[in-house]
């Protein structure tokens, strides 16, 4: 898995929330920010994911998504 960065194209996926293997939509974007969280107060338990801010160039809008749902496209 490829990890992303600010300023990175990507692609976005949106899946339905009962079946995550369902792909309701796709499209093409920018990152914009990557942000780190954990459900803890601290980090260092380990359990963290990152939630990516992406520009969606087909909807011209700003949507958060979790890492599993965003894919850095290289050249």
């Amino acid at each position: 898995m490829n990890t992303v960065q600010k300023g990175d194209l990507v692609r976005w996926y949106l899946t339905y929330n009962d079946d995550h293997s369902l792909v309701k939509d796709v499209g093409l974007g920018v990152c914009l920010d990557v942000e780190t969280v954990s459900p803890y107060r601290k980090t260092e338990l380990g359990m963290s994911y990152k939630i990516i801010k992406v520009y969606r160039n087909k909807f011209n809008d700003i949507i958060k998504l979790s890492e599993s749902d965003v894919e850095r496209l290289t050249q």
